[in-house]
């Protein structure tokens, strides 16, 4: 595709057509001017200025716009409901509640357009609605009291199990035999670790 000729240029183009110049004149002209343009360009912006009577170009129909503001709401819902819906996820909604088929390349790229990035899972701590209120009540004493937490240790504790594989192997390419198995204990050996700290710092840490 030749390279677009901008609209200054194109004018100026015009211009000098106007005044009787050739276009091995035009052409010298530009250059002298610094402006790079081929001999078929400048023989286009005159056929489009003689034709329509401008130099700008024609509207282009190009591909049809399948996401449809309505449609970037849709997603923009569903994700807001369930924000761990795949881009199939998204088709499979799009169809049952438009009709619409829509491709996964389309989906991915207003999913973008809309301000939806992939990111990591994170996890926090799970806290039961009981457990909610009574921090709600907690906090609040806390700081009416001044409480400082100096005279309190923090303690907790985990669990690490031994002998545990990675959860990728490799293999060579083109190797069709099965995955290799790795054995696991029903009750692999585990080590309990127990630790604590206060504001005057940490404990020693407790195994067993």
């Amino acid at each position: 595709m030749p390279p677009q000729i901008p609209n200054p240029v194109r004018s100026r183009i015009v211009t000098l057509h106007t005044e009787g110049m050739s276009n091995t004149a035009i052409k010298q002209k530009l250059d002298g001017e610094g402006q790079n343009v081929h001999r078929t360009g400048i023989l286009r912006v005159i056929r489009r200025f003689k034709t329509t009577g401008t130099t700008n170009d024609r509207a282009r129909s190009g591909r049809p716009k399948k996401c449809s503001p309505v449609i970037e709401t849709l997603i923009d819902k569903l994700l807001q409901e369930n924000d761990e819906l795949t881009s199939p996820d998204l088709q499979r909604e799009i169809l049952k509640e438009t009709g619409l088929r829509i491709s996964l390349t389309t989906i991915k790229t207003t999913r973008r357009k809309i301000g939806w990035v992939c990111t990591g899972t994170k996890y926090c701590q799970l806290i039961r609605k009981p457990n909610m209120r009574k921090r709600l009540v907690f906090a609040p004493n806390c700081l009416s009291t001044n409480e400082t937490f100096e005279r309190v240790i923090f303690s907790d504790e985990c669990s690490i199990e031994l002998n545990q594989h990675a959860l990728l192997t490799f293999r060579k390419e083109g190797d069709t035999s099965r995955r290799k198995l790795k054995p696991k204990a029903k009750h692999p050996v585990k080590v309990h670790v127990w630790a604590g700290i206060s504001t005057e710092g940490v404990n020693s840490l407790v195994m067993r």
